[in-house]
């Protein structure tokens, strides 16, 4: 982030969703996901600086 350098802690939120659910994954830079349900899911980070400033990005994934 050009205003606070690398983020970390809770300026990084991990979370997965379906179209029926969504939950927290994780905060930081590292989590171990458990996700309890098969099938696609979405994946998401969000990050937020200390000015407000957020982004998220998000990819799907196949859960067996």
């Amino acid at each position: 982030d050009p205003q606070d350098g690398a983020l970390s802690g809770m300026s990084l939120v991990w979370l997965w969703s379906t179209d029926t659910q969504s939950d927290v994954l994780g905060v930081g830079t590292s989590f171990s996901p458990q996700i309890p349900v098969a099938g696609t899911v979405i994946m998401s980070l969000e990050a937020t600086d200390s000015g407000g400033l957020n982004y998220a990005a998000q990819t799907w994934v196949e859960i067996q």
